[in-house]
């Protein structure tokens, strides 16, 4: 088994002033451009590429996650390691633009990208599948319809996995009412009333009642991962994502407001259940 030096061009607007290790990722600046090494043991320049990009994405997408930056990188060139500690170069790619950096790296996050990282590589899938949807939000960014509801996904993975506990709750709240729609319905029958409209409604009225609604769901989620004082800001969000998807995708229904409001609710979200979930 050979050792593999592998070296990418870092495009971000975030620069790296001092050098900082991620997970055995070294990130620095030299002159304009911000850079990426690595080092992987594989037995060929194809296997060392393939692994090395695996590891620097993944903990690009821990950065992404928690500073809510997209991220690009290039690979620049691959060197194998001599026996003798040398290195010698074994392939290159064509450099793109160089991209202006406009602001620090935030090294005061670092503690939090460590914790992402170690937090979704041991969690469930569930947790993978909200942070994938999350990632694909910041990806799309700046269409905001589908940036929205990759956001949404993450809060909808996640409150799924409460079905059974809104069931229990919503069977709770749901006895006075089940009470009151049985009374109407049978003082309709007994009095043979004829009014189909007020019939259907007592009827589907019913009906919904064995339903869990997508509100209930996420507010127990709320619940469990200490996020309740969330829940009216979450139930305008249902509402809004309804109303969205009624009238078809258009980028004029999204607002900039709607749109921050439910990605930062799908990231407390994330990190409360990964926290959860791993504790």
């Amino acid at each position: 088994m050979n050792f593999w030096n592998l070296k990418y061009k870092i495009e971000s607007y975030l620069n790296f002033i001092n050098k900082i290790n991620v997970k055995g990722v070294s990130f620095y600046r030299d002159n304009t451009t911000n850079y990426a090494e690595l080092k992987i043991e594989a037995q060929n320049i194809q296997e060392a590429e393939r692994h090395g990009e695996i590891k620097l994405k993944n903990v690009l997408r821990a950065m992404e996650f928690s500073l809510n930056q997209r991220i690009n990188y290039h690979i620049i060139d691959i060197q194998q390691e001599k026996g003798n500690g040398e290195t010698m170069l074994m392939g290159t790619s064509n450099l793109a633009s160089t991209v202006t950096v406009r602001v620090p790296f935030p090294e005061n996050q670092l503690e939090n990208i460590d914790n992402i990282f170690i937090g979704i590589n041991n969690s469930d899938d569930i947790a993978i599948i909200a942070y994938q949807s999350y990632l694909k939000g910041i990806e799309v960014g700046e269409w905001y319809n589908e940036a929205f509801l990759n956001f949404f996904k993450s809060i909808e993975v996640i409150a799924n996995t409460y079905l059974e506990a809104g069931k229990k709750e919503k069977e709770i709240s749901s006895e006075e009412e089940l009470k009151f729609l049985v009374e109407e319905l049978q003082e309709y029958v007994e009095y043979k009333k004829d009014d189909l409209t007020k019939l259907k409604k007592i009827c589907s009225d019913i009906h919904n009642l064995g339903f869990i609604e997508l509100k209930k769901r996420i507010d127990v989620a709320l619940i469990d991962l200490d996020l309740s004082e969330y829940s009216e800001e979450t139930k305008r969000l249902v509402n809004f994502r309804n109303k969205f998807i009624a009238h078809g995708s258009s980028n004029k229904i999204i607002k900039i407001e709607e749109l921050e409001k439910c990605k930062s609710i799908s990231k407390m979200m994330i990190k409360k259940y990964i926290e959860k979930n791993i504790s």
